[in-house]
């Protein structure tokens, strides 16, 4: 079992992870942290769930088959080495995916193994409360935390929204809980209760569930519901858990509103589908749209911006990316006749010219990740050549370009990072000067400059990518994915670019002149 990906560490301190079986099945389990510094890591017993409960985006998938021991316990064991490689979790609960007493051996092996490694830690699993994996419980004598899946007093509504309900009544499950309660200490049964709006928050299940428990050894724990993608479902809301919360401590009952942690990536409780990847690409057509995903950003996140088609693009209409898109039969005509070192200076040359920006909430944006100390950098292809009828290299340009609209990268100058294994795209370049990396394009991909960058930035555990060109973000997804799988990856596909100029102003006949005056003077250069 290894690490297919992880999540950044969320504002609530957790971290979701997914696991990429022996036989290429996906699970996922969450790392967190409490308020008071308890560290708990909730891992899944089986690959997918037949419970069916209607709550649950876990329970909508159908169960692959139970987890061995050893996958359970590699869970730990992956989690442990990468988020507290020098500690030791204080509680690890079988609260992920899956029903751990429909896998009893495999799960009780597992907290049991669990105890030898790491000592006297709080272990525990989640049921939905099947009645002979409880009565094993009894007759072994086991002392592991159990939190029953209660959920709804009623029998009937609690048949509906969970189906493997059926085969017993909530009275008699209630008496067999207390059962197991009354060999262990107390705090060893926690009764978690759901509260979907309009479902299981009535004034008579909260009567019946009172009548049901008062006098026993539990606590209950009063929990919101998470959503679920899909699911036409309510939320209550925290003033209804903590008016029910009083009225079970006024009736002699410890109970409590259980926190949910993992909601930021969809890994809190029922949230675990293995249906978000690690790499997401997301079509944006402002930088104000990004903003509404950068609040999450912290130093461990490393900003890559292209520079043409997304901050900036050339003043001149007959070299504006519209035009070239407008007139694509013609740019095909004439590029088909060149060499492509040729097609590639005439483009360089086009993007050298004098620049305009696309959008002023990318300079406010820009600012905003700086002064959080995010690392930001911008990225673009290079050429060297004779540009302004005179011999400038592209660098200049380019830093003259950007600083001339406001941006400016070289707060992350200081950065030494060798492109040695990169191909050269000329002897000036791949480089990174001034917060600027030249080396994509014509030689090297952004993927594979990525690779070598990551060298320099060992602590990073999310890239974003803004790039109008869909193909460089699947392949930095892509070098991510195979080479560092504990980063997560966010592309935006930036298409502002393409609205820039609602109507050209250039006939045809003046693009197809200007394009072919430009590849003329560029076959006039001899070294090319």
């Amino acid at each position: 079992m290894k690490i297919e990906f992880r999540t950044p560490e969320a504002k609530d301190g957790s971290i979701k992870y997914r696991f990429k079986t022996a036989d290429g099945l996906s699970i996922e389990a969450l790392f967190f942290s409490y308020h008071d510094g308890l560290k708990v890591l909730c891992l899944s017993s089986q690959v997918g769930c037949d419970m069916g409960c209607c709550f649950c985006g876990t329970g909508q998938t159908k169960k692959k088959r139970d987890l061995t021991q050893d996958e359970i316990v590699r869970q730990a064991q992956l989690i442990v080495q990468d988020a507290l490689p020098k500690e030791k979790p204080d509680t690890i609960t079988l609260a992920g995916q899956g029903e751990p007493l429909a896998n009893y051996e495999a799960s009780i092996g597992a907290l049991s193994e669990f105890r030898n490694m790491y000592g006297d830690i709080r272990l525990s699993l989640s049921t939905v409360g099947l009645s002979k994996g409880i009565e094993k419980l009894i007759e072994e004598k086991r002392s592991f935390g159990l939190y029953l899946s209660l959920h709804s007093s009623d029998d009937l509504v609690r048949q509906k929204i969970m189906p493997s309900a059926r085969s017993v009544a909530v009275p008699d499950l209630i008496n067999l809980v207390d059962r197991y309660a009354q060999i262990n200490p107390v705090g060893t049964v926690r009764i978690s209760y759901l509260l979907l709006k309009g479902i299981t928050d009535s004034e008579d299940q909260l009567e019946k569930l009172i009548q049901l428990i008062k006098g026993k050894n539990f606590v209950v724990q009063v929990r919101i519901w998470n959503p679920v993608t899909g699911m036409n479902l309510q939320s209550c809301t925290d003033d209804d858990a903590n008016r029910w919360v009083s009225r079970l401590q006024k009736a002699g009952i410890q109970a409590c509103v259980r926190p949910s942690v993992g909601q930021d990536h969809n890994g809190a409780c029922g949230q675990m589908q293995n249906i978000d990847g690690p790499h997401k690409i997301i079509p944006v057509d402002s930088f104000s749209e990004i903003n509404s995903y950068s609040d999450h950003f912290n130093p461990k996140t490393l900003i890559l911006v292209d520079v043409d088609s997304t901050l900036i693009v050339p003043e001149d209409p007959l070299l504006h990316p519209k035009a070239f898109s407008t007139y694509k039969h013609v740019v095909r005509e004439l590029y088909d006749s060149i060499p492509p070192a040729v097609k590639h200076f005439v483009n360089h040359s086009i993007t050298a010219q004098p620049a305009m920006i696309i959008e002023e909430t990318c300079v406010q944006w820009i600012q905003k990740m700086q002064a959080r100390n995010i690392p930001i950098l911008a990225m673009t292809s290079a050429k060297k050549g004779r540009f302004d009828q005179s011999i400038r290299k592209f660098h200049e340009i380019r830093y003259a370009q950007l600083k001339k609209v406001g941006i400016d990268f070289s707060n992350h100058s200081q950065v030494n990072t060798e492109f040695s294994s990169l191909t050269p795209t000329y002897e000036d370049y791949p480089a990174l000067i001034d917060g600027i990396i030249y080396a994509c394009g014509h030689n090297n991909t952004k993927g594979s400059v990525l690779k070598e960058l990551m060298k320099n930035y060992p602590n990073i555990d999310r890239v974003v990518l803004i790039d109008d060109k869909k193909k460089h973000l699947e392949s930095t997804a892509s070098v991510l994915s195979e080479l560092f799988p504990q980063i997560s990856f966010i592309g935006f596909h930036y298409r502002a670019a393409d609205f820039l100029i609602p109507k050209i102003l250039v006939s045809e006949g003046q693009f197809r002149e200007n394009l072919l005056s430009m590849i003329h003077k560029t076959k006039e250069i001899d070294w090319i």
